[in-house]
């Protein structure tokens, strides 16, 4: 989106600098570790989320979409055929507006149709305020799509702080005219992905290269039944058991 299209959002109370096509309203921190996987590496994870934001925006033609934590835009090939605004307090690729995700949002009341919180409000300190900025931010009748883990390892430290329930997902949605959440994925990607990071680091630890070479036998069979069980009894995730959910609110 042009600059000019994205300084019309804008709460004019707010004092930012631009560079080039991007607007900073606060300096980005030195510290971040950038992660990025390319969609032939996703995990099931990534998979998951992909399939829901597909599924949820192939009857939205167009709209103004702010994609709030927009970090790398892993799902582009969806979101940059909309009028799409990037928001992060990083200034990645396509991200246009550099604030801060854990204060009020410096976005116009009932300005834009679409929110995008994809993988964010576990990452950040104040998540009910970034809902209700969500909510605030939306035109009536606006459409909020996000997702969060549940059941899923430490991630981007020191900047993960939060796992919710679907109970809890519910309750900061509470205040749209609609929501729902769901558990996305399926039951057994929630075990490859633990077997997975408990045989890498057992493997590490392992004193001499012949017991690094059996557990690397014994990973390699638990990988295979694992699979062998997901191809005959491919459930999907429930509330109680799921890598995490997805939600859907509309205002």
């Amino acid at each position: 989106m042009e600059k000019k299209s994205i300084q019309e959002i804008l709460q004019p109370q707010y004092s930012y600098r631009t560079v080039e096509d991007k607007i900073f309203f606060i300096d980005p921190p030195s510290d971040v570790k950038i992660h990025y996987r390319p969609k032939e590496r996703w995990s099931s994870w990534r998979k998951a989320n992909f399939a829901f934001y597909e599924e949820y925006l192939k009857n939205v033609p167009s709209g103004k979409l702010l994609d709030i934590g927009a970090g790398q835009t892993e799902f582009k090939d969806l979101l940059l055929k909309y009028d799409y605004i990037g928001l992060d307090f990083y200034p990645h690729e396509h991200v246009q507006i550099i604030t801060d995700i854990t204060k009020q949002l410096p976005v116009k009341d009932g300005s834009v149709d679409i929110i995008i919180l994809s993988n964010v409000l576990e990452h950040t300190p104040e998540p009910e305020l970034l809902v209700k900025e969500c909510l605030r931010t939306l035109k009536a009748g606006g459409l909020l799509l996000g997702t969060v883990p549940f059941l899923g390892v430490v991630h981007q430290g020191p900047y993960d702080f939060y796992r919710y329930t679907n109970y809890m997902l519910e309750r900061f949605l509470s205040n749209f005219s609609s929501y729902k959440v769901m558990p996305l994925g399926k039951m057994f990607d929630v075990n490859k992905t633990f077997t997975t990071v408990f045989f890498n680091n057992i493997y590490r630890i392992q004193p001499s290269l012949g017991r690094k070479l059996l557990f690397k036998v014994i990973w390699k069979i638990i990988r295979l039944l694992n699979s062998l069980a997901f191809s005959i009894s491919p459930f999907s995730s429930t509330n109680e058991y799921t890598e995490g959910y997805g939600f859907r609110a509309v205002k």
